[in-house]
């Protein structure tokens, strides 16, 4: 019994040296916060603080830096936040509303330095952004205001109000995003309000995802929202993307391109109208409410008001080959008041429904309700089928707008193709259809002309 006594002694006494050698950091350690509070209080109060009394952090930077992954911050209400944001883990912020919290940027913004930022250096030149979302995971904003206004005659193309990129979702709900390039708009071919993916760069820090809801973007540069490239996506429902005509620059309120994949409902986009001379108007550049340039497979526009843009919406595919059937739907818009047309088909296969054009003036010899494009240097045609149409107050409902090439004269010149349009609604229109082309094929079934 002596000896066993020994031995239980011996092990007692190993436990305790191995307890005292353990770190003090592994011993009573207290990791980041998961909780904290952003204010410009000049008192703070540790562990992230309890409430906007009683901040932890007065930057929201220094709150991402300090705070666990995945922790939620609360931004308070005061004075703007003059600050750019860079996040690559994921994180909640929640401002006290789009009214009272504002993030705006500094006098002399600093060019951005995430990994995804690192590859638009590589791939288009050095960016500038308000947020930048990189690698990042799932990224929760609401309920405040981003203001990323650059200063007048600014001229950079990557000019992002929120970027995001490297496989990162942001979910953004009640959002204001109040510029996106110069303010005001000059003349560059940049500055977007929320980048949601970029086509071009390497490995996937091109690729981004968001969840749009109840948002506005307004005092864009040149896009309000753009969703790029392969892998890339976007939801935008009950969003508000609205600028005004301008002698600048041709504007798109929302762009799905390169392969990304866009779903809009709910949504208002509007004064998407360029005036500048010599570059703008009805046989040359327009601006645009949506554009679906190469948009993915599953892209679709329902349910929304595009107003008072040289376009309402413009489609083009860029598949290497014509999809046998719609990879993108049109379904239940208004579109009112676009000065050049409602909607507008190039290259690919379409399905447009329920669609409601109206013209910006009773019978206006510029206005269009739909036009279908034909011309050389097309790798398939317009194949597109529309039904329960309510078009009217155009000088052509539909128009088939070719270049007068040669038919078949050469790979991909004027190829052949048809527009369906069925128990439509075509009235007080100046003429029902126009189609000068010996062979694309406008179908009308079932029509009120």
């Amino acid at each position: 019994m002596k000896k066993l006594a020994t031995v239980v002694a011996a092990t007692a006494v190993t436990l305790m040296a191995a307890v005292a050698a353990m770190p003090a950091t592994v011993a009573g350690a207290v990791g980041p916060p998961s909780v904290a509070w952003v204010s410009h209080a000049a008192i703070l109060y540790p562990a992230g603080g309890t409430n906007c009394a009683r901040p932890g952090y007065n930057s929201i930077q220094s709150a991402i830096d300090n705070t666990a992954s995945g922790a939620t911050i609360h931004v308070c209400a005061g004075v703007p936040y003059v600050e750019q944001l860079q996040i690559t883990q994921p994180v909640t912020i929640v401002g006290a509303g789009e009214a009272t919290t504002t993030v705006a940027l500094p006098s002399s913004p600093a060019n951005s330095t995430t990994a995804c930022d690192a590859a638009v250096t590589t791939a288009y030149g050095a960016p500038q952004d308000e947020i930048s979302i990189c690698g990042a995971g799932a990224v929760s904003i609401s309920g405040l205001t981003v203001q990323p206004q650059w200063a007048a005659g600014t001229c950079n193309d990557n000019l992002y109000g929120i970027l995001v990129g490297g496989e990162s979702h942001l979910t953004a709900t009640k959002v204001a995003l109040d510029g996106g390039g110069a303010f005001p708009a000059n003349g560059c071919q940049g500055g977007v309000a929320i980048q949601v993916g970029m086509a071009g760069l390497s490995g996937t820090y091109g690729v981004g995802t968001a969840t749009l809801n109840k948002d506005s973007v307004t005092n864009y540069q040149k896009n309000g929202i753009t969703v790029d490239g392969a892998g890339s996506s976007a939801v935008i429902e009950h969003t508000s993307v609205t600028t005004a005509p301008n002698a600048t620059t041709a504007q798109n309120g929302i762009q799905v391109s390169s392969g990304a994949k866009g779903v809009i409902s709910n949504s208002t986009v509007s004064g998407d109208e360029c005036n500048l001379p010599t570059v703008c108007g009805i046989n040359a550049t327009w601006a645009g409410g949506v554009l679906f340039y190469d948009s993915g497979p599953g892209s679709s526009l329902t349910g929304s008001t595009v107003s008072n843009s040289d376009y309402g919406f413009y489609y083009v595919s860029g598949a290497a080959n014509e999809a046998a059937s719609a990879p993108t739907t049109v379904t239940a818009n208004h579109f009112t008041g676009d000065r050049y047309a409602g909607i507008t088909l190039d290259q690919g296969t379409a399905t447009l429904s329920h669609d409601t054009v109206t013209a910006s003036l009773v019978a206006d010899p510029g206005d269009i309700g739909v036009i279908v494009y034909q011309y050389g240097g097309q790798s398939y045609a317009s194949q597109a089928t529309a039904s329960h149409m309510n078009i009217s107050g155009e000088s052509v409902a539909v128009d088939v707008n070719t270049d007068g090439g040669t038919p078949g004269s050469a790979p991909g010149d004027d190829l052949p193709g048809t527009f369906t349009i069925t128990h439509s609604s075509e009235v007080g229109n100046t003429l029902p259809t126009t189609d000068t082309s010996p062979n694309f094929l406008i179908v009308a079934l079932h029509d009120i002309y």
